[in-house]
C-alpha cells in the first residue's frame, strides 16, 4: 500500500499534468493521466484524500468534454476545518516567491456560508469576480 505522502504528492502531478493537456487539447494524454489518478485513488486507504482526488479529476474530464453536472448542489468533500489554513499557507507560499501557484477554478458552489472569511474570498479570477460566489440560502 502506499504511504499517504505518496499518494499526495503523485495524485497532484498527475491531477497538474492532466489540467496541463487539457489546456494545451491534448486529450489523449489527459485521460491517460485521469486514468492513473482514478486508479492510485482507488488503492489508497485515505478515504477523504482518495474522495478529494477522484472529485477533482472528474471535474477535470468534465472541463475537458464540456460537461455539467446534473446538480449544482454542494458536492465538493471538503474538509472544512484543515481546508482554509492550506491554501492560505500555499498562497503565502507563492507570493513569497517559494512555491508557484497553479489556481484552477473548478466553479464549485459554495452554499451556506461554509468558506464564510476564507482566504479563497480575496483572491480574483481573472474576469476580476471573487473565486468564491457566496450565495445566500
Amino acid at each position: 500500500m502506499a504511504s499517504f505522502f505518496f499518494f499526495f504528492d503523485t495524485s497532484l502531478s498527475l491531477l497538474l499534468s492532466s489540467a496541463k493537456a487539457i489546456e494545451d487539447g491534448d486529450l489523449k494524454s489527459a485521460d491517460a493521466f485521469l486514468q492513473n489518478i482514478l486508479i492510485l485513488a482507488d488503492q489508497i486507504s485515505y478515504l477523504y484524500e482518495s474522495r478529494m482526488v477522484k472529485y477533482f479529476a472528474e471535474a477535470l474530464v468534465r472541463r475537458a468534454y464540456g460537461l455539467h453536472p446534473p446538480s449544482s448542489y454542494f458536492t465538493f468533500p471538503v474538509i472544512l476545518y484543515r481546508i482554509n489554513g492550506v491554501i492560505k499557507k500555499v498562497i503565502d507560499d507563492a507570493l513569497m516567491g517559494n512555491r508557484r501557484l497553479h489556481l484552477i477554478d473548478f466553479s464549485i458552489p459554495y452554499y451556506n456560508n461554509y468558506f464564510e472569511g476564507s482566504v479563497l474570498r480575496t483572491i480574483p479570477t481573472f474576469s476580476g469576480d471573487p473565486l468564491l460566489h457566496m450565495e445566500k440560502t
